[in-house]
């Protein structure tokens, strides 16, 4: 407990000297049954006297949350700013560098956490012993022994409280790594061009967008904006002229060589059945010859019909067989080969658009943007808006912070809870916290 709480807590339970907690016509008698009768205000009770500590009390926590927030977010930034300006750092050694600051913090609090609850835990038994076993007649044993057992039960639990603070200190962060990528998102919106006037000073961000945009206006640098510019446009450029490219030399190459090729292979299998029809009807002639010459006595001469009959159609068949197959290999061979030749047509097509508008799109485009590029680049970088967008987003972020301050403080003051008449602590296991009956001056508004 520091010395603030102490002083809080000491005041609005005990009383200190000077202090108007009780206000007394006449001076009671020790052991005196009827000591509070002529009394103004019972015990802990006189409003004046609350309304004096609730106040500074609502001042230590306004001081303890401007701190918190100083060490938990101004500092970390300012830090984080200077480095980056010195070191020229990017976007990500920038986020990166505020994580390391940021995790310093967390390792801090958690040696905070075990060392603030050692100190804290020997003082509560220190003060024990110093109550209730000073020595002779004033030793206690049992009124002792309680005061150790609620000092054991306070900080068994006190260091499991403060490290869940960390816990939420952590998730604090990680929303500030969140609203660090929101601020980075105003630059990319109000101020794409020139990223480092985020991490500038006014006066250092005009004069950086200022040198910015004189060199973006050199003509070399409107050239290579041009180069650019075409890189994009040529997509949009090619693609059109593959849709017209793909039309003529379908009608003009693709469709007259599939009708050329088509008709080729029709006639190669109409010679091929011609052909084909001739010898087997030169075969079956042949065969009956041969029945004749040897007589109807022969085998060949009794059947010569039937067995001539039986080889022609065996040759028709298999002329068939062969002119389809020839017929079909000539047409994917033809398909092929004009497939190919639509293709080469299609590309020569394409060289042939794109011939020449390379150089006339950039000569234009120099022409376009030499006489405004300041002007433009002026108004694509607005630092007001930027700093205003920046603002909104750190706001935001510095509510987050601020909340958790707040709780962190009022965590820290309801822990210290202590016995109005024995000074014993009193853990939250126990019904301790901040007097119950007293509101905070911060919770009336």
């Amino acid at each position: 407990m520091n010395a603030t709480q102490y002083a809080i807590c000491a005041v609005l339970v005990l009383g200190a000297s000077g202090s108007r907690l009780f206000q007394n016509k006449s001076q009671a008698l020790p052991g005196d049954p009827d000591v509070h009768e002529d009394w103004d205000y019972k015990p802990f009770e006189d409003p004046d006297v609350v309304t004096k500590y609730t106040k500074a009390e609502s001042v230590s926590e306004l001081l303890f949350t401007m701190a918190c927030k100083a060490r938990h977010k101004n500092d970390i930034d300012g830090k984080a700013r200077d480095k980056a300006k010195d070191e020229k750092f990017t976007e990500e050694e920038f986020a990166g560098y505020v994580k390391k600051l940021q995790g310093k913090n967390l390792d801090k609090m958690k040696e905070a956490c075990q060392v603030v609850n050692n100190k804290g835990s020997i003082q509560c038994r220190t003060d024990c012993t110093s109550r209730w076993a000073a020595g002779g007649s004033f030793t206690l044993p049992l009124a002792k022994k309680r005061c150790l057992d609620l000092c054991e039960k306070k900080h068994t639990t006190w260091e499991t409280e403060c490290n869940s603070k960390i816990d939420e200190l952590t998730n604090v962060y990680i929303a500030e790594q969140g609203n660090l990528a929101n601020v980075k998102k105003c630059q990319q919106i109000h101020c794409k061009d020139f990223p480092q006037v985020l991490v500038m000073k006014d006066d250092e961000a005009k004069d950086a967008k200022k040198d910015g945009c004189k060199d973006q206006c050199t003509k070399k640098q409107i050239k290579a904006k041009c180069t650019k510019r075409w890189a994009l446009q040529a997509d949009t450029a090619r693609v059109a002229f593959q849709d017209q490219c793909r039309k003529e030399t379908k009608e003009g190459t693709l469709e007259p060589c599939v009708d050329d090729g088509t008709k080729e292979a029709d006639d190669k299998k109409s010679k091929c059945t011609d052909d084909g029809k001739k010898k087997c009807d030169d075969d079956e002639k042949k065969c009956l010859d041969e029945g004749k010459a040897a007589g109807k006595d022969s085998m060949i001469g009794a059947n010569a019909d039937s067995i001539c009959s039986v080889r022609k159609q065996v040759c028709t068949d298999q002329l068939a067989a062969k002119c389809t197959k020839g017929h079909k290999k000539h047409l994917e061979k033809m398909g092929k080969d004009c497939l190919k030749e639509h293709k080469e047509e299609q590309k020569k097509c394409l060289e042939e658009k794109m011939d020449g508008k390379e150089s006339e799109y950039k000569e234009k485009c120099v022409k376009d943007v030499t006489p405004t590029c300041k002007e433009d680049c002026d108004d694509r970088c607005n630092i007001p808006d930027t700093r205003k967008c920046q603002k909104d987003m750190i706001a935001k972020s510095f509510g987050v912070t601020a909340k958790y301050c707040k709780n962190l403080w009022r965590w820290v003051f309801d822990s210290e809870q202590y016995d109005k008449f024995t000074m014993d602590p009193i853990p939250k296991s126990e019904g301790g916290g901040r007097f119950k009956l007293v509101k905070r001056e911060s919770d009336k508004k």
